[in-house]
């Protein structure tokens, strides 16, 4: 049975909304060959999407060139390589590329939803509904692009995919955001280094101050010092000299009094071992 007018419908919708994601993604892209392999990952997902439809179509007997408008993601794709592949050999295509990527592919996308327009009112099934529902859609993606291409959303975005600098306005000018970093790299550095002076001055001033005041303090010093000892020696010599001990008299000796104590003791234990031994003598005659 042939696709329903609400299935083909919302498949015209998922179609224009595919056309206009891989515009966005197109003008993103970095330049070959540092952007192979985004390339490849969006050919392969624009090439996948035809074929999982595959089946739908057949089943539901879609007319051909619906079928062909699918392909369209994918002939963007492979649009973007052969230029990408002729600017490697061929100068002058940079203007060709910058008319690909204006306004997020907006001429790719315009021929996109211009098929897509054709082929609605070729098949008169809901073709009023259809095409404003394109025209709509492309209008809000013309403004959308009008916006990212004013604010510089696309050059941010690249920054961010290929790691680069982004040209910002500044003062009228374009200036890159490396350059930026590098102008207030140098002022600080300027700054950092102006303070170092400064502090260096201050530091060398307050080391003479404090040399010079050590100066001043050691030499006050060194004069209170010799003023000090001139005074001392001034008040010793003023000092009465010390006067020679006097010898003291020795003691006079106290006179004999008697015969001398040794000679008197011996005397006295002579008298005492003789009335011993008289008693003994005794003792003995009246026993026997």
């Amino acid at each position: 049975m042939p696709l329903k007018h609400s299935t083909e419908t919302a498949l015209i919708v998922v179609l224009a909304i595919a056309i206009a994601t891989v515009g966005i993604v197109l003008s993103l892209l970095p330049d070959l060959p540092q952007g192979l392999y985004y390339w490849l990952a969006l050919f392969i997902a624009t090439g996948l999407y035809p074929l999982v439809l595959t089946p739908v179509f057949r089943e539901n007997r879609a007319d051909y060139e619906f079928r062909l408008l699918h392909w369209v993601p994918a002939a963007m794709t492979a649009l973007w390589a052969i230029l990408q592949v002729v600017g490697l050999f061929i100068d002058g295509t940079s203007d060709l590329m910058g008319w690909f990527r204006f306004l997020w592919c907006l001429p790719l996308v315009g021929i996109g939803f211009l098929l897509l327009i054709i082929f609605c009112n070729a098949v008169l099934r809901r073709r009023q509904l259809r095409i404003s529902l394109l025209i709509l859609a492309f209008i809000l993606f013309a403004g959308f692009a009008t916006v990212a291409s004013s604010k510089r959303w696309n050059e941010r975005l690249q920054a961010y995919l290929t790691h680069e600098d982004v040209h910002v306005p500044l003062d009228d000018a374009s200036v890159s955001s490396g350059e930026v970093i590098a102008m207030a790299s140098s002022s600080s550095s300027r700054a950092s280094q102006v303070v170092g002076r400064s502090s260096s001055s201050v530091r060398t001033s307050s080391s003479a101050r404090t040399s010079s005041s050590s100066k001043m303090s050691s030499s006050s010093r060194s004069s209170s010092s010799s003023k000090q000892g001139g005074a001392i020696g001034k008040n010793v010599k003023d000092l009465p000299k010390p006067k020679p001990p006097v010898k003291a008299d020795p003691a006079p000796k106290l006179p004999k009094s008697g015969p001398e104590t040794a000679a008197g003791v011996i005397a006295i234990l002579g008298l005492y071992c003789g009335v011993l031994q008289v008693r003994v003598i005794k003792r003995e005659d009246m026993v026997g």
